[in-house]
């Protein structure tokens, strides 16, 4: 008739569905896993959301730029660093693409915050950096990102 199942099966006691066998990270801080995991995202109050932040840091930027990237700056008064991303279908035709750049410039950014403060970055992709690896792209974000809290700290 019926056969028993090959693991035994639990109830967690916040839904009816049955929970499987329970896999323990090692990758994850065992002192405060929230503060790590918010740490890593890219929370809204990070990024530059509206038209009225992307003109602020066009008008009077900081620049900073190479054959892959060109990125503005300017500080701004709330003690934490934004980004704001500008690539084209003309630089990147394909979305996957414009995705990928995007994905590579906010890890960057996020390694980086700590170090970041009180700076609005608006990055722009250039010409031909779809044809650039994700460790160029990095290294170019990260040199710019540095060169220009430099920058900032001194004007």
């Amino acid at each position: 008739m019926g056969s028993a199942p090959a693991w035994p099966l639990r109830v967690d006691d916040a839904s009816s569905r049955p929970a499987g066998p329970r896999v323990v990270s090692d990758s994850a801080p065992e002192e405060n896993t929230d503060t790590f995991c918010r740490r890593l995202g890219f929370p809204r109050r990070i990024r530059l959301l509206s038209a009225h932040d992307y003109q602020r840091v066009f008008a009077q930027p900081e620049r900073s730029s190479d054959t892959v990237l060109s990125v503005l700056a300017r500080t701004n008064t709330l003690g934490y660093a934004r980004l704001g991303m500008a690539i084209s279908r003309k630089v990147a035709p394909k979305a996957h693409q414009r995705n990928r750049i995007k994905r590579v410039i906010r890890e960057s950014f996020r390694h980086l915050s700590l170090e970041l403060t009180g700076i609005d970055f608006v990055v722009m992709a250039r010409t031909g950096v779809i044809h650039r690896t994700n460790n160029e792209i990095r290294a170019s974000i990260e040199h710019h990102l540095q060169r220009l809290v430099r920058l900032c700290a001194n004007s």
